[in-house]
């Protein structure tokens, strides 16, 4: 509004100046809402990836697993070394698995439990009962744990 000299006065002003900064600076909080949301979507698909990754090593893992066992009636004797031959790529054990290592748990004769961390540490599992195969998100030695799917 002006006065009768032809003057601004200053409450327009500031309202004006206000509106300026409010409308320069809507542009850098859409920039960083938008930042972090690619980076939630980011680090998703990162876990995503990995967990893809370790339910593909214990599919071929199990795959192994079931040729031994037609090959010998049983999963006895199924150890860290006898799945290295039949699976050379992965790396196995008995003790606590971890990224890209594989541990094989709760062998008995119609059975076997292998078990895996991906690489965002999501335990998952992968159970055989004769040819009956089951998936779980678990670390588990018992193949009625490993259930639910992954």
């Amino acid at each position: 509004m002006r006065t009768e000299r032809g003057e601004m006065s200053l409450g327009p002003v500031v309202a004006m100046v206000l509106l300026a900064g409010v409308l320069a600076t809507l542009p850098i909080f859409l920039l960083v809402d938008r930042q972090e949301g690619a980076l939630d979507q980011g680090l998703a698909t990162v876990s995503t990836a990995n967990n893809l990754s370790a339910q593909t090593d214990l599919r071929n893992a199990m795959a192994g697993a079931q040729v031994y066992f037609v090959d010998r009636g049983s999963f006895v004797g199924f150890s860290p070394q006898v799945a290295e031959q039949y699976e050379p790529s992965a790396s196995f054990t008995t003790g606590a698995a971890g990224p890209e290592q594989i541990g094989i748990r709760g062998v008995t004769d119609t059975t076997v439990v292998m078990v895996t961390e991906s690489g965002s540490g999501t335990a998952l599992c992968i159970a055989a009962t004769y040819d009956l195969v089951t998936y779980g998100r678990v670390d588990t030695s018992s193949a009625s744990q490993c259930s639910g799917g992954w």
